[in-house]
């Protein structure tokens, strides 16, 4: 019997190391025990390089997808503790360019930007992607 599972996202910031990749939930069929046997599809995060944030400018941070994955979600963290000095002010998917992906398309990764009026603060990117599970 074929199950369907309905996939929620969301972005939530997660302590990884930068570069690294960690499986947030299964589809298609997914095994109690998180091996995911039987799925096809696996939807992993994947973290940027920190981005440097100046003072009173706006900078962006990236991630892209592995080569055949198409990003479904993303977000951005920043180490900054007093929130009242920081401002997201973009948050948006990305095609191979890193330009804006258009209407329609399928995105390859996740850009962020952000502002901060202090120093020592940095600007991480986020992105979920779907990938076909290797069997």
């Amino acid at each position: 019997m074929k199950r369907s599972i309905v996939l929620a996202l969301a972005s939530v910031p997660m302590m990884l190391a930068t570069g690294m990749a960690s499986t947030a939930y299964a589809a298609d069929d997914p095994d109690t025990d998180g091996s995911d046997k039987n799925g096809k599809v696996v939807a992993k995060t994947y973290v940027g390089v920190p981005m440097t944030l100046v003072p009173n400018q706006n900078v962006t941070a990236w991630v892209q997808c592995p080569t055949d994955a198409t990003a479904v979600g993303g977000g951005g963290f920043t180490n900054v503790t007093d929130a009242v000095t920081a401002y997201l002010t973009d948050s948006y998917p990305i095609d191979a360019s890193g330009d804006p992906a258009a209407n329609g398309t399928s995105a390859t990764g996740w850009a962020v930007s952000a502002t901060h009026q202090e120093n020592n603060s940095s600007l991480t990117a986020y992105v979920v992607c779907l990938e076909k599970k290797k069997m």
